[in-house]
């Protein structure tokens, strides 16, 4: 029969892998990564839903994490203007939000 089976075995459970050269690594060159991000639109219409299911319920609390979207880069400082437009002295108010103020959020843009 067949003499060297137990090679054969080898070879064929470990496939072409030990015959094939891995492509060679070069660490000056980082793979491109697409990051993919909401828009300003989607921000406010996700925080609006917050402020409709009660996640965030004060204007403070709305005014923190507008301050962390905007250190993350997913707001402009265009954004900001319109949220403090639209929320004046927010970060120093204490008020709870209401149904109004979700709408006021889609508007945003």
């Amino acid at each position: 029969m067949f003499r060297n089976w137990p090679l054969f075995c080898l070879v064929l459970i470990s496939g072409c892998g030990p015959l094939i050269s891995p492509a060679p690594v070069n660490p000056d060159v980082f793979p491109s990564v697409v990051e993919d991000r909401a828009t300003a639109a989607e921000i406010w219409h996700a925080l609006a839903n917050a402020v409709e299911c009660h996640s965030i319920a004060s204007s403070q609390r709305l005014a923190q994490f507008v301050v962390v979207l905007t250190r993350n880069g997913d707001l402009s400082p265009d954004d900001v203007a319109a949220f403090d437009k639209a929320f004046p002295g927010a970060a120093k108010s204490d008020r709870p939000l209401r149904a109004e103020d979700a709408v006021k959020l889609r508007t945003l843009q």
